[in-house]
């Protein structure tokens, strides 16, 4: 019978070349497969297995087999059959939420523009990454008075972060204003009486 064994990669930056394709009879030997491209084999039980390259984790990416194979991928082919698996792989994807503080002067939160690694963020509302991902928490704005910001939480000091663990991860960026420094003459004058200013 004919088996095709198709792959399918959702989110992230993986590809489907980034995945070899076995399939291993029961003896465990083992034949490689291309991704859409139908293969003849003796009828008997087969299962589906993928290896990955460098370019990605596969810790970061969920498996799941459908078509003709079972949740373990594991086919059975008959003689003159036509049978076709898929193998889909998921990013993995992790809450992250942006927090925007503003310590004095006039700025409201909403003054201030958030970005997480280049995506737009709304402060306290969760947005999703791919786990594995690590990029930088920035802010543009208009507003002038305010010290460079700070960075707590799950970010460095720079305002970088890596989505490690599934679970929700959080920063919280603080803009404080700054104090301008000036001068103040106090003047002492005394009228009437014997009392001198050096008093």
């Amino acid at each position: 019978g004919s088996l095709t064994v198709t792959k399918i990669v959702v989110g992230g930056t993986a590809a489907v070349s980034d995945y070899s394709l076995t399939v291993s009879d029961i003896n465990n030997n083992q034949v490689s497969v291309t991704s859409g491209v139908s293969k003849s084999f003796a009828s008997g039980t087969y299962t589906i297995t993928e290896t990955g390259n460098t370019n990605y984790s596969r810790l970061n990416y969920t498996e799941a087999f459908g078509g003709d194979c079972n949740a373990s991928g594991v086919v059975t082919i008959t003689a003159g059959g036509t049978h076709t698996c898929t193998i889909t792989n998921t990013l993995i994807t992790i809450p992250f939420t942006v927090t925007k503080d503003v310590v004095g002067g006039t700025a409201a939160v909403n003054d201030f523009n958030l970005f997480a690694g280049g995506t737009p963020v709304i402060s306290g509302i969760p947005k999703s990454f791919g786990l594995g991902t690590t990029f930088t928490i920035s802010e543009t704005s208009t507003t002038t008075g305010y010290a460079l910001p700070t960075f707590t939480g799950d970010c460095n000091s720079s305002g970088q972060v890596t989505i490690t663990a599934v679970g929700s991860h959080a920063c919280t960026i603080t803009n404080t204003a700054t104090v301008n420094s000036g001068s103040l003459t106090v003047t002492k004058i005394v009228v009437g009486g014997t009392a001198a200013v050096s008093d």
